[in-house]
């Protein structure tokens, strides 16, 4: 089972989904590897996967990244994307969406539950790691995880939805 990696590593980009906001509530996401940046001020990053990582700083309308793959982790309805992320090594795709909504915590995990039930995922036990309201699914025997975190805030729930799913699952994944 791959549970403790996708909840420490969601856990980790909620924190500092977390740590961005601001006392007005509004947070940034950042990204940690190679990036291009700019010196002026930007509303999110957006980080596309090519083999590699590359983030842009540039203002965007649409935190979704081109290319990130819905079809895996779809944007939750009525929540402010922050940021996304995928990238593919080899047979593996790891996608990543963080967000914010003002719906709480159950209400968030309960719809990706049924997102993720939808695209043949089965829920793990077990919903929480420490004070974080998270919950682990697989599909295909294991070989395949998603996990959704969430952490409550003032009127608002910041949350990082992650999976490691194989290429042949991905619309258009690269060969």
């Amino acid at each position: 089972m791959k549970r403790t990696p996708i909840a420490l590593t969601a856990a980790a980009v909620l924190l500092l989904a977390a740590g961005c906001a601001d006392s007005s509530g509004d947070a940034s996401a950042a990204s940690p590897g190679p990036t291009s940046a700019s010196s002026s001020p930007t509303p999110a990053a957006s980080v596309t996967g090519s083999g590699g990582a590359t983030a842009s700083a540039e203002p965007t309308a649409d935190p979704i990244a081109p290319g990130f793959p819905v079809e895996v982790v779809p944007p939750m309805d009525g929540a402010t994307v922050l940021a996304t992320s995928f990238d593919q090594e080899g047979d593996l795709v790891t996608v990543s969406l963080t967000g914010r909504t003002t719906a709480t915590p159950e209400e968030v995990v309960a719809w990706y539950a049924k997102a993720f039930e939808e695209r043949g995922f089965h829920p793990l036990e077990g919903e929480t790691v420490g004070k974080t309201v998270s919950k682990d699914f697989v599909r295909d025997g294991g070989e395949e995880t998603a996990n959704v975190s969430v952490v409550p805030g003032d009127g608002s729930s910041a949350f990082t939805v992650g999976a490691n799913v194989l290429s042949s699952t991905v619309d258009g994944a690269r060969e």
